[in-house]
């Protein structure tokens, strides 16, 4: 799975909180969201595979 949020042009997102709306509030604003979706992604994984494992990397 690839998330591709936090890249310029930033796209400003309602469902995290506003951290401006300047070029460093914009990425903030998009790293928030990608993390929001990371975690709806393990909470999912969390709730259906108890017995998993994720791996992450860079």
């Amino acid at each position: 799975m690839h998330f591709f949020g936090p890249h310029y042009p930033s796209t400003h997102r309602d469902d995290v909180p506003d951290f401006g709306r300047d070029v460093a509030g914009g990425y903030d604003n998009e790293i928030a969201h990608t993390d929001l979706e990371v975690g709806r992604v393990l909470a999912f994984l969390e709730a259906r595979f108890q017995a998993s494992q994720v791996r992450l990397k860079e």
